[in-house]
């Protein structure tokens, strides 16, 4: 054990331990936006969903709403709002709601608009295209898009709660 190197009374103190270096961090390569290497990295899009699992709106008894503005439904009775999205994107939006959250504080949470939903899973077509949207796979998630539409530099969100959400894996329509 490390001990410091005087201690005029009493027992010698441990040293602090030299902190190891944080780990890298894992980087997941995404596929490319075809639908071949999607299907291979998500499982085939399907009209059912397969590969979706519900997602638990992480703030206790704040409503999510949807783009029409009825409220999203809390199926399992927990006081959390439920949606669905693809399994491999689930946690990690979780946490990147609460990390916003935490951030911004409620306040600023609702005023930039990440309680309104938009969708996520939706088997369809790319708008103006023939293959399919990324709505289709459930990885896709559309949050306040009427006040922030896709590929518009115009948005509610802050760059801070667009940093977390990147930290977290997901890429901004807007950036």
């Amino acid at each position: 054990a490390l001990l410091e190197a005087s201690n005029p009374v009493g027992p010698p103190s441990p040293v602090a331990p030299v902190p190891t270096p944080p780990a890298k961090p894992t980087v997941i390569r995404l596929p490319k936006e075809s639908t071949a290497e999607l299907n291979k990295f998500y499982g085939a899009a399907d009209r059912s969903g397969p590969g979706l699992v519900w997602f638990n709106f992480p703030i206790r008894d704040m409503r999510l709403y949807s783009r029409d503005g009825a409220n999203m439904s809390d199926r399992d009775g927990d006081t959390f709002d439920d949606h669905r999205c693809h399994k491999r994107i689930a946690t990690p939006l979780q946490n990147a709601y609460r990390e916003i959250l935490q951030t911004l504080g409620s306040r600023r949470f609702v005023e930039e608009g990440w309680h309104v939903y938009s969708g996520c899973f939706n088997y369809r077509t790319k708008r103006g295209g023939s293959s399919l949207s990324t709505h289709s796979w459930g990885i896709a998630v559309d949050i306040n898009d009427s006040e922030n539409p896709y590929r518009s530099t115009k948005t509610t969100f802050s760059d801070e709660a667009i940093d977390i959400m990147e930290k977290h894996g997901f890429l901004s329509g807007g950036r």
